[in-house]
């Protein structure tokens, strides 16, 4: 196999672990929510990933040069990328929605 359909390869699995975790995220978080807030959420959410993905597009190199003058290295931030994913796949299990909703006539008064 040639290094670059390795590479595509490998971050197409990263990419679709990481995204495979937000569908049962977002089901548990909007549950019981009115469709029209959770096409909302649904769209705040994706216009912000896509936000973030075009800055570390345009950024990610000088981000990890300016870590790299601090002293932190690839290996160690794969490390705690790793860590974080790790602790938000353990999460995923238990999440609930907070102590704060809204009653569809609320919902409704502010539309």
């Amino acid at each position: 196999m040639s290094g670059s359909l390795t590479r595509y390869l490998t971050f197409v699995t990263a990419l679709i672990v990481i995204v495979n975790h937000a569908a049962p995220l977002f089901i548990a978080l909007t549950e019981g929510a009115h469709p029209a807030e959770r096409w909302r959420v649904a769209t705040t959410a994706c216009i912000t990933a896509r936000v973030t993905l075009i800055i570390f597009i345009v950024f990610g190199q000088c981000l990890l040069g300016l870590l790299g003058l601090l002293g932190i290295r690839f290996p160690a931030l794969r490390v705690g990328v790793g860590i974080v994913l790790l602790f938000m796949w353990i999460a995923i299990p238990h999440a609930r929605r907070g102590a704060i909703s809204h009653t569809s006539e609320e919902f409704e008064e502010a539309a």
